[in-house]
C-alpha cells in the first residue's frame, strides 16, 4: 500500500533513504497491534503467528 499526502508530510517514493524508511516503519511493524488486528485474525486465512501478537489478540477477544 502506498500513501501520499499532498501537503508533503511524507516523502514520495524514491525520496526515502533506507534508515529513515526503517525508522518510519518500525512502530507500524513492531508497535501496538491496531484494533483491526482481531478482525483480520478472525477472517483471514493467513495471519501473523508471533506469539506475543496472538496473546494480545486472545486478550482483546475475551474483552469484546
Amino acid at each position: 500500500m502506498t500513501v501520499q499526502f499532498p501537503d508533503g508530510r511524507l516523502p514520495r517514493g524514491g525520496e526515502w533513504d533506507f534508515e529513515r524508511a526503517c525508522k518510519f516503519a518500525e512502530p507500524i511493524c513492531y508497535g501496538v497491534l491496531p484494533a483491526i488486528a482481531v478482525k483480520v485474525y478472525q477472517t483471514e486465512y493467513c495471519f501473523d503467528d508471533d506469539p506475543n501478537d496472538l496473546e494480545e489478540i486472545e486478550i482483546r477477544q475475551r474483552n469484546l
